[in-house]
């Protein structure tokens, strides 16, 4: 029988720094704190997907000039909330790279936060 390879994730310093400057900044301030939760750990079982199947995303060819192919997923939790999933497969080492949270699209809700 084939064995599935498993993929090891790996989140880079950069990459959990934008999520916590730019996209958690963002969720804190326009979602309730049960709700950002919520919200994080979605985005963290769709990255946990890339570790069966590394190959499932879009090839972003604006990041591709280094000859290293990036690709992304598309996290999309409301029409005000969506955002790419930037990483790269290291086949050599069965890693797969998380390199960025990209926002695509992150609109301020109109109604005021108590």
């Amino acid at each position: 029988m084939d064995q599935k390879k498993i993929y090891q994730i790996v989140v880079t310093s950069s990459a959990l720094l934008r999520f916590q400057e730019t996209i958690l900044n963002y969720l804190i301030n326009n979602f309730s704190t049960s709700r950002v939760i919520e919200i994080e750990q979605k985005i963290y079982k769709k990255i946990e997907t890339l570790n069966s199947f590394p190959l499932k995303g879009t090839n972003e060819n604006i990041f591709n000039k280094s000859g290293v192919l990036f690709k992304s997923l598309l996290f999309k939790e409301t029409r005000n909330l969506e955002l790419k999933i930037i990483y790269f497969i290291d086949e050599a080492n069965q890693k797969v790279y998380v390199t960025d949270f990209s926002p695509t699209l992150m609109h301020p809700s109109k109604k005021n936060k108590p």
